[in-house]
């Protein structure tokens, strides 16, 4: 899996939506809901396609927000809006908070498409020369389809 670092039941649609070419009116993949959570508060959701996690996101839920510890998605799905999916779904389960996560270089157009805005991080210890960025998305009081 590749990963923006900051028993499952799959989904009829879901195969064919994960393979469909991608087009800005097809509607989100769908989600597979909590499939863990942890006494400490973390969530984790994930997307299924052929009994198979193809795609998570790990998060804790504070009083305020919403705090991504971790999203991934598997290499061969990249592109299938998955991650974007899995953010918007966070959404949808908690309108009024907000959503932060921290990310480098290599994710974060990931997280500028989906509107988060973005300042500079300390640096990491595990990653000392990657530039590091506090992202936050603001609450959504409503959840709305972005690809109706």
């Amino acid at each position: 899996m590749s990963t923006a670092r900051t028993g499952a039941r799959p989904h009829s649609r879901l195969a064919s939506t994960l393979n469909a070419p991608e087009t800005p009116d097809r509607p989100p993949v769908p989600v597979d809901g909590v499939r863990r959570h942890g006494a400490d508060g973390r969530v984790l959701l994930s997307v299924v396609a052929d009994g198979v996690v193809v795609g998570f996101v790990a998060y804790d839920h504070g009083v305020s927000r919403l705090v991504m510890e971790c999203i991934a998605t598997a290499e061969s799905r990249r592109g299938a809006r998955i991650g974007s999916s899995l953010v918007h779904e966070m959404q949808r389960r908690h309108p009024g908070l907000a959503i932060s996560a921290q990310t480098d270089d290599d994710a974060i157009g990931f997280y500028r498409e989906l509107g988060f805005t973005d300042g500079a991080a300390p640096r990491d210890p595990r990653w000392p020369v990657q530039q590091r960025y506090e992202c936050l998305l603001p609450a959504a009081l409503t959840w709305t389809n972005p690809h109706p």
